[in-house]
């Protein structure tokens, strides 16, 4: 969401690479000019213009073979250097290792971002079976546990002001879309002291200082 502004300061050509850049990065398989022209509705050669940019510049890579972009390894430079300033997950790292261990679960420790939860730090779970997800993976806020347990434990008025302005999209059949009912199950997460996400038989749990969920319990 964009902070509210004069819009003549707003430059739309750097708002669009940028829009490029946060749908190349939800992307595995990587998007042909095409995908990007259609996805974000830009001029045809407005997108090829800003792809041609960035991949000059290092920030994308192009498969030949596919013509598809993906993210190239210079904007890697970036999340190292956010990382480095912030230290949120070096600080968080301990902790988060001494959870997994006694969960037997895969840990993230996540920011919030826009209406979207972020994983900026992953401890992958012992044994064979595991969670699908990366250091940089974003969800919308509302729509997972490490997401609502960000929201869950704010300051009442805080909480409220960003679940009113919340697009509460659904994300999969059972995505609750409901302001009031949300709000419900964060004073419920609160009451008991961590947060989970139910979809069919997945569950996932995720702590929020001071106390953190046992495994066990449903």
């Amino acid at each position: 969401m964009i902070r509210k502004m004069s819009k003549s300061y707003l430059v739309p050509a750097v708002k669009r690479a940028f829009q490029v850049i946060e749908l190349l990065a939800k992307s595995e398989a990587g998007l042909t000019i095409s995908d990007i022209h259609r996805t974000l509705k830009l001029p045809l050669s407005s997108a090829a213009t800003i792809l041609y940019t960035l991949e000059a510049l290092g920030y994308l890579e192009r498969e030949e073979a596919t013509s598809r972009y993906t993210l190239g390894f210079r904007i890697l430079s970036f999340s190292r250097n956010i990382a480095d300033q912030l230290n949120i997950a070096g600080r968080c790292q301990v902790l988060l290792e001494e959870l997994v261990r006694e969960s037997a679960l895969t840990g993230h420790l996540a920011i919030r971002l826009n209406g979207e939860s972020m994983y900026v730090a992953r401890v992958a779970a012992p044994g064979l079976l595991q969670v699908s997800s990366y250091v940089g993976m974003r969800w919308p806020v509302h729509a997972s546990a490490v997401g609502k347990a960000l929201l869950a434990f704010l300051p009442n008025e805080e909480r409220l002001r960003l679940l009113k302005n919340l697009d509460l999209r659904a994300v999969t059949p059972h995505t609750i879309t409901s302001a009031d009912a949300i709000e419900a199950q964060f004073l419920k997460f609160r009451r008991v002291g961590y947060c989970w996400r139910s979809a069919r038989a997945r569950w996932a749990w995720h702590a929020s200082p001071p106390r953190y969920s046992d495994p066990t319990r449903k």
